[in-house]
């Protein structure tokens, strides 16, 4: 069994953070709007307020988590009753890494950082818990997030929090072909991922794309690839399926330029018949006529629980 999660978290595709190298060069306005949007969210946490947590989402936001993908701030909220109907927090604390200006408009960024809280299940003992996000972030000093995903770092003990379940009915309003590219590109990335092949999956991201996984955030295409060939010499996979949600992707500002959107992943793990499936969220920005990823945040499944294949 212990060998089966360390594979799991493995098949996560990303265990490798040791060359991550964090960038220097960060507006200083921008970080100070990551910091305002960190205190708040903090706030709302240690307050174990779901209503105040909903409301730091703008109404139509898409909240990514380890088991599911949430549409809209009324889904966001009903998720948010549910989980601290459960589960306690406290010493919640997020801390922002890097921030980067989405556009020319300068009314929105994205930013990554890592969180730490304690949690704890009724009737259970207080666990530490910790992890990194990334978020699309409105710049108006609200601090309200158009777009945020969360994975949690392995850890001993997981909590039990309710699966989100969305009910929102929603005119998909998606550029049919902006989406066949975007799904053109992941079948290319589930090739790649399926051949093991990391020079192949190296064409997929700009040369100063960020991966964001659970041991921590991957800067630059060289280190990423580099992960990519010590990973596929570890474990092997196939498989490898990357399922677009139905409301992806979303434009980001007018230039046509820069997009974001959100996704399933699954895939097996040669030679032991042991399926993972997860979720994970993207911004890509054009070049030439493609599209590349800049941020890829990978959720893997909850902790230590593994989908097991038949």
């Amino acid at each position: 069994m212990r060998l089966l999660l360390t594979l799991a978290g493995l098949a996560t595709g990303f265990a490798l953070p040791t060359f991550a190298q964090q960038k220097d060069v960060v507006d200083p306005e921008l970080m100070k709007a990551v910091l305002h949007s960190c205190q708040v969210f903090d706030n709302a946490f240690n307050n174990n307020d779901p209503e105040a947590l909903a409301n730091l989402f703008t109404e139509d936001a898409t909240f990514v988590t380890d088991s599911g993908v949430l549409h809209g701030r009324d889904d966001i909220l009903k998720y948010q009753i549910g989980v601290f109907k459960v589960v306690h927090f406290s010493s919640h604390k997020n801390v922002p890494i890097s921030a980067y200006p989405i556009g020319t408009d300068g009314k929105q960024f994205w930013a990554t950082g890592s969180w730490s809280h304690t949690v704890q299940v009724q009737g259970g003992e207080p666990t530490e818990q910790k992890g990194f996000w990334s978020a699309i972030i409105v710049n108006d000093g609200t601090g309200k997030h158009v777009m945020q995903t969360w994975n949690i770092t392995p850890a001993p003990a997981p909590t039990t929090t309710p699966s989100p379940t969305s009910s929102k009915e929603e005119k998909n309003t998606v550029d049919p072909q902006l989406r066949g590219q975007i799904l053109a590109l992941v079948k290319k990335f589930d090739d790649a991922f399926n051949n093991n092949d990391p020079a192949a999956l190296s064409q997929f991201y700009t040369e100063d794309a960020v991966l964001v996984v659970p041991e921590g955030p991957v800067y630059g295409r060289e280190a990423i690839v580099k992960s990519w060939v010590d990973l596929f010499q570890k474990v092997r996979f196939s498989n490898h399926l990357c399922t677009l949600d139905q409301y992806s992707p979303h434009m980001i500002g007018t230039s046509g330029n820069e997009m974001w959107a959100t996704a399933g992943w699954s895939q097996t793990i040669e030679g032991l018949n042991l399926g993972v499936k997860g979720y994970w969220s993207g911004i890509f920005v054009r070049q030439g006529n493609d599209w590349r990823f800049r941020l890829l945040a990978i959720i893997p499944p909850p902790p230590y629980q593994p989908a097991q294949t038949k």
